[in-house]
């Protein structure tokens, strides 16, 4: 009995030593909460490795990437769909403006013409008639569209004129009609064809082969033109044209020229 005793008072001793007796709890007071169970301290990292400092680069030049820097980071390009081809604009060409007459306004002829003259030689009659070379200079301006108003001279001359009067045998000579004086001019578009009409102070005058005067004589005279012509240019035309001249000079005496010209014409 008395090792049984001393057994069960070891283990009494032993239990006071390491944890206190459990008491229960009195009555009405409440139960002491379990304590949570305790959780693990997180683990720390450990500080990073201090950067090993670079030295200033020599010469003020730019110091080199640090170790393992590839530059800034680059995002990816999209591929771009190839471009569409443009084509140039297609120039409208505008359509073709029709000529019309304006402005300054020249015109030279040349060619052949009949003369008739009805003149008085020493009271005598006196009919003179030939070929001439013909000559005619036009200067003037448009007072609008196509009609022109201008001043001219015209001159024919006749070196182997036919003269007759007074019953003698025909003789030899020469003609000559000449004149100067305003007109106006009409073209005809787009056919390019045209009409002048003017007046002219008119001289008429006669002489042998050696230039002897036979007969000279001044008046006035109708100065008629009619042709067509063709551009060669923005402003030049090329053409033909007849002319009439009938003049009425002093003494009841008359003259008639009658011609065909090529005609050159700025306008």
């Amino acid at each position: 009995m008395l090792l049984l005793a001393g057994l069960v008072l070891v283990g009494l001793g032993g239990g006071g030593t390491n944890h206190a007796a459990a008491q229960p709890p009195a009555d009405g007071e409440p139960l002491p909460e379990a304590a949570p169970d305790a959780q693990p301290p997180a683990e720390v990292p450990p500080p990073p490795p201090a950067e090993e400092a670079v030295p200033p680069p020599p010469d003020g030049s730019i110091p080199p990437p640090p170790p393992g820097y590839g530059g800034p980071a680059t995002q990816p390009t999209a591929t771009a769909a190839p471009p569409v081809p443009i084509s140039p604009p297609v120039e409208m060409e505008e359509p073709a403006q029709p000529h019309e007459h304006r402005g300054f306004y020249l015109r030279f002829g040349l060619g052949f013409d009949w003369l008739n003259a009805s003149l008085e030689s020493f009271g005598v009659p006196l009919d003179a008639t030939g070929g001439a070379v013909g000559f005619y200079v036009a200067i003037g301006g448009n007072v609008t569209d196509n009609l022109a108003l201008f001043g001219d001279v015209f001159f024919a001359g006749a070196g182997n004129a036919n003269l007759e009067g007074g019953g003698a045998p025909s003789v030899e000579g020469r003609l000559t009609i000449a004149g100067t004086g305003p007109g106006v001019a009409w073209y005809f578009m787009p056919i390019n064809m045209h009409v002048s009409l003017g007046a002219a102070i008119m001289n008429v005058q006669v002489t042998d082969v050696d230039g002897t005067p036979l007969a000279d004589a001044t008046g006035w005279g109708l100065h008629a033109q009619f042709g067509k012509e063709w551009w060669i240019g923005a402003e030049w035309g090329l053409g033909v044209m007849g002319q009439v001249v009938l003049a009425t000079l002093e003494e009841e005496q008359s003259a008639f020229v009658l011609g065909l010209l090529a005609s050159l014409t700025f306008n």
